[in-house]
């Protein structure tokens, strides 16, 4: 009887341990970010969900947001399995939530894409020293936190560099999905937006006039396409299946080329590892230790700690990207 007892609690136990995917799911769920109307976004991807579903015998459905972190965490709790983005992307894998197994692959043949500060095409400002020259003067709206091209690589690269934050150099300071920015900016709601190359890109073949009325006053250095990650608890058949499915997809059928050109000018995915999100990583950190050297309601002792706690935590993360670069 005791060992009964064992047995079965060890079952329970597992239970609560272990995945829930014992067998194959009954339908996956793809978490996609809303650069736009969250809604026209969900129409877009549908007749890629429609073809997933097919190929791969699971429907798949789609969880849309314009929050990052809403996102990131439908992808922890399990509520979605299938996601893609840079800065979400190295939150997942570094937990081992997730791991990466394609690259977008962009029809134009480039392996990037930037991050954008715009505004108007009247404005007086023309590039980054003539905004840095004129500190308190603009508006901003800056991208979701999460954002990689958003918020993460203007925080490295415009202000972290400049020795300077959004709070320090403009008048006011809001928050915004890329359409958002855009539409902000038009409407001469803000002067200075952040925003990426791919949906300006986008702007310019769906709303040419009012693209016009845009001009962009600085481009990051070339960024990753963005990953695709996988949970790493799903069923290695269904794995299997949608790997196979994203390297396959848009190669020799025209019709399924079309959507990706119509959902980003994407040609297709190419394999890739975690080892992608290295450039990221080392993004994060220094906008992470820069934001630490400068918060003055931290004493000199607790930014130390803080300090040593973000250099161990990125070491170790470091390690795992370069190991996966190394893996066979």
């Amino acid at each position: 009887m005791n060992r009964l007892r064992r047995h079965l609690c060890a079952v329970a136990l597992s239970s609560l341990c272990f995945p829930a995917f014992a067998g194959e799911p009954s339908t996956l769920t793809f978490a996609i970010i809303a650069a736009g109307n969250p809604e026209q976004v969900k129409r877009d991807w549908e007749p890629f969900l429609q073809e997933m579903s097919q190929r791969i015998g699971v429907p798949v459905q789609a969880l849309v947001s314009e929050k990052h972190s809403e996102l990131v965490e439908a992808m922890r709790q399990g509520k979605a399995q299938i996601s893609m983005g840079n800065k979400l992307s190295l939150e997942l894998v570094e937990t081992g939530v997730c791991k990466v197994f394609a690259q977008v692959v962009k029809k134009n043949g480039e392996r990037g894409y930037h991050s954008v500060l715009i505004t108007r095409a009247d404005s007086p400002l023309n590039n980054l020293p003539d905004l840095l020259a004129q500190r308190g003067q603009y508006r901003f709206m800056n991208g979701d936190p999460k954002s990689t091209s958003g918020t993460l690589v203007p925080a490295f690269h415009v202000f972290s560099k400049n020795k300077t934050s959004p709070q320090q150099l403009f008048k006011s300071v809001a928050t915004g999905n890329h359409q958002k920015n855009f539409d902000a900016v038009l409407k001469n709601e803000t002067d200075v937006a952040t925003n990426s190359s791919e949906f300006i890109d986008k702007m310019q073949t769906e709303r040419p006039l009012d693209a016009r009325k845009i001009k962009v006053i600085w481009k990051s250095p070339l960024l990753p396409n963005d990953p695709v990650i996988l949970r790493n608890d799903l069923p290695d058949n269904i794995k299997n299946k949608i790997e196979k499915f994203f390297i396959q997809f848009g190669k020799n059928n025209p019709r399924q080329a079309r959507i990706l050109d119509e959902l980003s000018g994407w040609s297709g995915f190419r394999s890739s590892t975690n080892a992608q999100l290295i450039p990221i990583a080392d993004l994060e950190l220094f906008h992470l230790l820069r934001t630490n050297e400068l918060d003055s309601s931290r004493s000199a002792e607790e930014r130390k700690k803080a300090y040593d706690n973000l250099i161990t935590r990125f070491s170790k993360l470091d390690l795992k990207l370069k190991l996966d670069a190394a893996a066979p």
